[in-house]
């Protein structure tokens, strides 16, 4: 996919402003694809969003498994945001970067979560 694509697919994913429009499967599929997309291009406006969508849907009825899954996905929009921010990130592991911090914590809450052994191996 060409960063032609990659933008016109993330402006149609920004559209989504509630999670109400969609079902939880749904909603976890467009935020990992925001997070995704965002990071591929170095979008940090799209990174929020997918953190907006992601506070709105943990407060909703959520199985363990989609739990888990959603705190990965957040994991991943800290990761991005920290490497986006800052792309010597990657080579050093300083423990005073907020966004580390954020990401160890919902790796964390995801890996520890109940519904962790259901997830699917590709994650």
């Amino acid at each position: 996919m060409t960063n032609k694509d990659k933008e016109s697919l993330l402006r149609k994913l920004l559209d989504q402003k509630n999670i109400k429009e969609k079902d939880t499967l749904s909603n976890l599929n467009i935020i990992a694809q925001i997070v995704d997309l965002s990071w591929d291009l170095g979008h940090l406006d799209g990174l929020s969003h997918a953190q907006n969508l992601s506070d709105q849907l943990l407060n909703t009825e959520l199985s363990d498994s989609e739990r888990s899954e959603l705190f990965y996905y957040i994991a991943n929009s800290w990761a991005a945001i920290r490497d986006i921010q800052n792309p010597e990130s990657k080579r050093s592991f300083d423990w005073e970067i907020e966004e580390v911090e954020k990401e160890l914590i919902s790796l964390r809450t995801s890996a520890y979560h109940d519904g962790f052994a259901d997830l699917p191996l590709g994650r």
